[in-house]
């Protein structure tokens, strides 16, 4: 018999390929573990399945033959390892099954560079967290501004769901202080690389994995993001956020070379703000930015009548659509 025309074969080939909990037996005769691993490796497998769309109708046509059986293979696609011997992966099951419905008027499918609500702005902090990201939070807090943090999820060699790295409890009160959090990849790796589907999926699993749901919104790395990256995104249900004025902090993080980034905020920010609005890039991975840009950056910007917000709410968004629930996706792998 081929694998292929077997719904059991099917069923393990989702279980070894995906790590999934099926627990009904499988007569020997028809599995061949052994064949079927030198056939398609469990990565191949796990791709083949890789399409939500695919695994919808593979689930249809064994609850045809088996309702109980289309319940197992249901439960595997929910309690699926996102690629199974990954060390870097983490916890728990891949958020590819997740729904992912367009809501808002905030565009999919293309690059947003400005605020679409005269009169604000939006500052972003890019990379973290980071070892000066507290001392972000704590200058935003004395201003009473709010910001938006793209996030890695891979920060300083630990994942942002490892309690022993602190980062959980600086994400935590980022978000319940009022800021924006979005997706700035797992490992800050180019989306125009064929590691984008990894890149993009682990770090919604690092947010699953705290706080039960991603964000929606996402900048990519080094602002590199071609039409496949754009497509794929949209796709994921994520609106991609550039910037319209860039400080280039990255490349002035000493006392000296940080007023050129604050040249470049000036020059790039009009006076009439009835008539604009800006998404700000900077990062707060670096000291000088925390010790003087961000600031400046805030009071410069009142000084010329903007209103400083969060790049949901620069661009009309309201918070319910920040963040897309992951509950579907229940944990069921800890990597020791």
């Amino acid at each position: 018999m081929a694998c292929f025309d077997s719904p059991i074969c099917l069923s393990w080939m989702v279980k070894e390929g995906m790590g999934s909990i099926l627990v009904f037996s499988e007569p020997a005769d028809v599995i061949n573990g052994q064949m079927l691993r030198s056939r398609l490796p469990p990565l191949r497998i796990y791709s083949l399945f890789k399409s939500f769309s695919i695994l919808y109708t593979l689930i249809r046509y064994m609850m045809r033959l088996s309702p109980l059986l289309g319940l197992s293979l249901t439960a595997a696609v929910v309690h699926s390892q996102a690629v199974p011997g990954d060390p870097n992966a983490p916890s728990g099951s891949s958020t590819d099954g997740i729904p992912r419905p367009k809501i808002g008027s905030v565009p999919y499918g293309s690059i947003i560079t400005a605020c679409s609500q005269p009169g604000t702005m939006a500052l972003t902090f890019d990379d973290g967290p980071a070892g000066y990201t507290r001392q972000i939070l704590d200058l935003l807090d004395e201003l009473q501004v709010k910001a938006t943090f793209f996030i890695v999820g891979r920060s300083q060699g630990n994942r942002i769901e490892d309690a022993a790295s602190g980062w959980p409890a600086v994400l935590q009160r980022m978000y319940n202080a009022g800021h924006q959090l979005g997706s700035h990849t797992f490992t800050h790796l180019s989306l125009n690389n064929p590691t984008r589907w990894t890149e993009v999926t682990y770090n919604e699993m690092v947010f699953r994995n705290l706080f039960g749901w991603f964000p929606t919104y996402l900048r990519p790395p080094y602002l590199e993001c071609g039409q496949e990256c754009v497509d794929f995104l949209a796709e994921r249900g994520y609106h991609v956020i550039s910037a319209n004025v860039d400080t280039k902090d990255f490349e002035h993080d000493d006392p000296v070379g940080i007023e050129e980034s604050r040249r470049l905020f000036s020059a790039g920010v009009s006076p009439n703000p009835a008539g604009n609005g800006y998404i700000v890039l900077a990062h707060d991975i670096h000291y000088n930015t925390v010790a003087s840009l961000a600031r400046y950056m805030v009071e410069e910007a009142r000084r010329l009548g903007y209103r400083l917000v969060t790049v949901g709410e620069c661009l009309g968004d309201p918070p319910a659509n920040w963040y897309r629930p992951a509950t579907a996706a229940i944990r069921s792998y800890r990597r020791h």
